[in-house]
């Protein structure tokens, strides 16, 4: 009995808690940031912008993504694209795109060695820029709005707030499994972006970033990026233990079509993802993992419940079986209400692979465990305790 009551406590506990982070991500997108919070920054705030695309490869619709940030609706702005190598496939088609375009310019990083290859492209394009006064950072796999700079950097505004991000929602094509894991994945780490940014001031994607130039210089950013395995966590956590605000900006979500297409695929994605995580916020990592484990153990007791209440006396409560249930159905109506936050590709199918979505996910967080060696596009990175990079190996010659 105290068992049962126990594991309803855990239940309640643990999806209380996750329809209180969707809910409010639903909020803050509709109603708290544009009628709350955008109204106080002032729109007439119109700073010289330097817009840094790293890029390695031939990403899908590449040149749909590219192009679209040659057109944005602002008076003063620079596109700098960065790339590692002058052979990359995608610098030639880069080049052709902006030959026209003077407020747009390629630079070529070279190889990184005590960093991300992201971080040195970035801080490649930072040393070309010229007299910006926001740096903007965007990944390649993004289309944006022609309003995406004017949204994305005007909380900068403010003299309070550090930096602001957007993020982007998929929604692919087919509805295959491997698609709607990877959506899956991303719509729960998308509330946790909102919550993060406005609970515990972590909430940061590299991929739509904007920061202020002073800023950059007084928190030391490329000293960082010069050292550290990923831009968007290690900027999280300065600012974080130094208490500088950050924003999170729903209108500048961007949408996507450029899932996952294989299993493997999203396993590496999102154990990336994690171990980012884990690098930068150890001690929240730590605490995940209990919530994790409460989670697979709600998998292990439902069907032991039903075995266990068909083959004895002890009622399917007993054995944890109610729990198990709620928990079930609270995840259920979270999934179905973060439908609210954008569109979802054969929305039925999607709810009935929820259990195995999040088993999926689930596990993949707890391989993590014991795991500090971290391979991003073909480059292996051993990282130290305070999320250095020691050791740079890159796994294809040149």
């Amino acid at each position: 009995m105290l068992l049962g009551i126990f594991l309803i406590i855990l239940a309640v506990t643990l999806i209380g808690f996750r329809l209180f982070v969707v809910i409010f991500s639903i909020a803050y997108q509709y109603f708290i940031y544009p009628y709350l919070i955008r109204p106080r920054f002032d729109s007439s705030w119109l700073p010289r912008c330097s817009i840094i695309v790293p890029s390695k490869g031939l990403p899908k619709n590449g040149k749909k993504n590219w192009s679209s940030f040659l057109y944005m609706d602002y008076p003063d702005y620079e596109v700098i694209y960065v790339v590692e190598d002058k052979n990359d496939p995608g610098a030639n088609r880069i080049k052709s795109l902006i030959k026209n375009h003077k407020h747009a310019k390629l630079v070529v990083a070279g190889r990184a060695k005590t960093c991300a290859q992201k971080n040195h492209n970035i801080l490649a394009g930072i040393a070309a820029t010229n007299n910006a006064e926001v740096y903007v950072f965007a990944d390649n796999d993004i289309s944006p709005s022609t309003q995406w700079l004017r949204t994305l950097i005007l909380p900068l505004s403010s003299d309070r707030i550090y930096v602001t991000s957007g993020y982007k929602w998929f929604q692919g094509k087919n509805g295959s499994i491997s698609e709607h894991i990877h959506t899956f994945m991303n719509m729960h780490m998308y509330t946790f972006f909102i919550f993060s940014a406005c609970f515990i001031n972590i909430g940061l994607w590299g991929g739509s970033m904007a920061i202020r130039s002073d800023k950059f210089d007084e928190l030391m950013v490329s000293k960082l990026w010069s050292e550290t395995v990923v831009d968007d966590m290690s900027l999280s956590k300065i600012l974080k233990a130094s208490k500088k605000r950050i924003i999170f900006v729903p209108e500048c979500i961007t949408h996507s079509n450029d899932l996952l297409q294989t299993l493997h695929q999203c396993q590496l994605w999102y154990t990336r993802q994690i171990l980012f995580f884990k690098v930068y916020f150890r001690n929240l990592w730590r605490y995940t993992l209990f919530v994790i484990a409460a989670i697979i153990a709600f998998y292990l007791l439902l069907p032991i419940a039903v075995i266990g209440s068909i083959l004895t006396e002890n009622a399917f409560y007993n054995w944890g079986g109610k729990a198990a249930a709620l928990f079930f159905g609270g995840e259920y109506l979270a999934v179905l209400l973060s439908a609210l936050l954008g569109p979802n590709t054969r929305l039925g199918r999607f709810t009935l692979r929820i259990p195995f979505l999040l088993l999926f996910q689930n596990v993949i967080y707890m391989k993590t465990i014991g795991v500090d060696i971290i391979v991003w596009s073909d480059i292996l990175y051993n990282i130290d305790r305070e999320g250095r990079v020691t050791k740079v190996e890159h796994l294809i010659p040149k």
